[in-house]
Formats: structure tokens, C-alpha cells, sequence
């Protein structure tokens, strides 16, 4: 009897998209986030993470104050000073 193989590229685009998520194992159960748009029977692949990855705040800390000597209408003329277009 022939079975189907999870992993065909044939299957639709959705299985070979790639993504990934974070979830927890609970009493032996993975919990993914309620807005996990994978239909039933999508194939993954589950590995355990060491520690949880850095939120962008905490990547980019170590940057917050570089910059002292900035123009105080940077944020409102940013076209200007990045790509030199007349202030508005």
C-alpha cells in the first residue's frame, strides 16, 4: 500500500513555506500560539531551544545613546539627511 509522503513537492506551497515559531511543552503536549496559521497535517520539525532568543530591545541595548550629536529635526527630515531631498 503507498502511503504519502509529507515531505513531496507536489504538496501545496504552504508546506514548504518557511517559518518558524516558538512554543512550549506542556505534560507532554507542544502548545503552539493560537495564531499558528498551519493547517493539520503540516510537517515540522521540533528542537529544543537553550535559551529564549533576545527581543530586539534587548539586541540592540547596547546601541541606545551612541548617537549624541545628531540634528534635533533628524526625525522630521530624515529624506533630507539620508538621501539629500529638500527639506518639506
Amino acid at each position: 500500500m503507498r502511503t504519502e509522503n509529507p515531505l513531496d513537492e507536489t504538496r501545496p506551497v504552504h508546506y514548504l513555506c518557511p517559518m518558524s515559531i516558538t512554543a512550549v511543552v506542556e505534560k507532554g503536549i507542544i502548545k503552539l500560539p493560537k495564531d499558528t496559521p498551519w493547517p493539520p497535517g503540516t510537517v515540522v520539525r521540533i528542537e529544543p531551544v537553550e535559551e529564549p532568543a533576545p527581543t530586539l530591545f534587548d539586541a540592540l541595548k547596547d546601541f541606545d545613546g551612541m548617537a549624541e550629536d545628531l540634528p534635533s529635526d533628524l526625525a522630521s527630515n530624515l529624506d533630507h539627511y539620508v538621501h539629500g531631498h529638500p527639506r518639506p
